[in-house]
């Protein structure tokens, strides 16, 4: 008799993992981690807020070990850019010369991470980004540029 096989386990590398619905999403996933032998699953470049965590029997099982969007903008045109984007609460953007005191004031990258929605207001004032001048001002400019989605682009260029 020759000596028991020994299997080690499949390994996979998720790497263009794409869905039109979540349904699907969810599907595509079930079907990796049903594979025989599947030892361990490497997703690469995905976003943020991936679901995937909460798709796994043990959440805490899974491992960030490398995260970038893949996303930078720096609006050159900011009157316009604010008017021409949409928000899911109600609010208002301004940014016209004024006499007024700013409710806050914020660095040319903060306000790129805000208009594309994918960082939250509080984590760029934690990080000295944003500077409120108003105890509720760095409250609303999260409500009204979050969006849910994050963004995210899965191809680096």
């Amino acid at each position: 008799m020759g000596e028991p096989v020994r299997r080690r386990g499949w390994h996979g590398r998720a790497t263009a993992l794409q869905s039109t619905t979540i349904e699907a999403y969810r599907a595509l996933w079930q079907l990796l981690f049903d594979f025989d032998l599947t030892k361990r699953i490497v997703a690469v470049a995905r976003p943020a807020d991936e679901p995937l965590r909460w798709m796994l029997r043990n959440p805490p099982a899974l491992r960030v070990t490398r995260q970038s969007d893949n996303l930078w903008v720096r609006l050159l045109d900011v009157p316009t850019a604010l008017e021409a984007r949409t928000y899911d609460v109600a609010g208002s953007v301004t940014c016209t010369p004024t006499n007024a005191s700013p409710d806050l004031t914020l660095d040319v990258p903060a306000l790129g991470s805000l208009y594309l929605g994918g960082a939250s207001a509080a984590l760029l004032a934690s990080a000295g980004r944003i500077h409120p001048h108003r105890a509720d001002a760095v409250a609303t400019l999260s409500r009204l540029f979050r969006v849910d989605p994050e963004p995210f682009n899965s191809f680096a260029f």
